[in-house]
């Protein structure tokens, strides 16, 4: 089982500012790492992490950068943007969730069942994915 890490996991990991999710995230990140279990995220994921960053925690954009290089960085991690942005737009007209999220869940793998979400975020549980807060992903 693959699994897809949503925007809040890579916050969580950087910002610290709650231990839990902090050590919860860790976790999953040290096995993505080690090959333990495999990970994806895509580049609207790099995109809200930076806008999150940027416009909510007005980090500057080298510290900004700074994370987006440690994403980049985390060993055996895969980008995948290969979205069907049809699916999206309908599960956007469907249920109340950001179009981010939509695009996400929009993914071939995980419309298949093939990769689980994994996010605080609880708005997945709407859609017809597999999805997990991190606490759930036994490591």
């Amino acid at each position: 089982m693959n699994f897809f890490l949503d925007t809040n996991i890579f916050l969580r990991y950087y910002i610290k500012d709650n231990k839990k999710f902090h050590s919860e995230v860790l976790k999953i990140i040290q096995k993505s790492t080690d090959g333990t279990i495999k990970c994806v995220t895509s580049g609207v994921v790099l995109s809200e992490i930076v806008w999150v960053l940027g416009s909510y925690y007005h980090e500057s954009r080298q510290s900004i950068s700074n994370v987006i290089r440690a994403v980049l960085g985390i060993g055996k991690l895969k980008i995948v943007d290969n979205y069907d942005y049809r699916l999206a737009t309908r599960f956007y007209e469907l249920f109340n969730i950001k179009y981010i999220d939509c695009l996400i869940a929009s993914i071939p793998e995980i419309v298949n069942k093939k990769w689980t979400i994994v996010s605080y975020d609880e708005d997945f549980k709407k859609l017809p994915v597999l999805w997990k807060k991190p606490g759930g992903v036994k490591v």
